[in-house]
């Protein structure tokens, strides 16, 4: 971790595990050979924001919501192109608001997509 980052306060087996559904998110829809980008943000605020940033097909305006529902998936059809349950941001999501947090997405087609979320600082939850 970055020294200039303050500590959150959570649980970390279930902060990594919502950590890693939004990195295997990214891998999954991102394009191959591309990168994955991966920010921590500290602010004068409560809060600490970290964003996982693909470069892939991104996700129309229109779903954009809908994806943080369980089982829900973009490409529901029986010829889907992508394996998986439509569990996994559901998951993520429900993690990070579990520990006072907030998660987004902005994305456009073709362009990737960016997940962003918050979490408490520590000194904010202990205080």
């Amino acid at each position: 971790m970055p020294q200039n980052v303050t500590a959150i306060l959570g649980d970390p087996k279930a902060i990594t595990e919502a950590f890693e559904k939004l990195i295997d998110n990214a891998i999954k829809f991102g394009s191959t050979g591309e990168k994955i980008e991966i920010q921590v943000q500290d602010s004068d605020g409560p809060m600490v924001q970290i964003t996982v940033r693909d470069y892939g097909i991104g996700i129309d305006s229109s779903e954009q919501q809908k994806i943080f529902q369980r089982f829900y998936q973009v490409d529901g059809g029986s010829a889907r192109r992508y394996a998986g349950t439509g569990l996994g941001l559901a998951i993520a999501k429900a993690i990070i608001e579990g520990h006072g947090g907030r998660i987004g997405v902005k994305s456009k087609l073709n362009e990737g997509a960016t997940f962003a979320f918050t979490l408490p600082k520590y000194a904010t939850m202990t205080q």
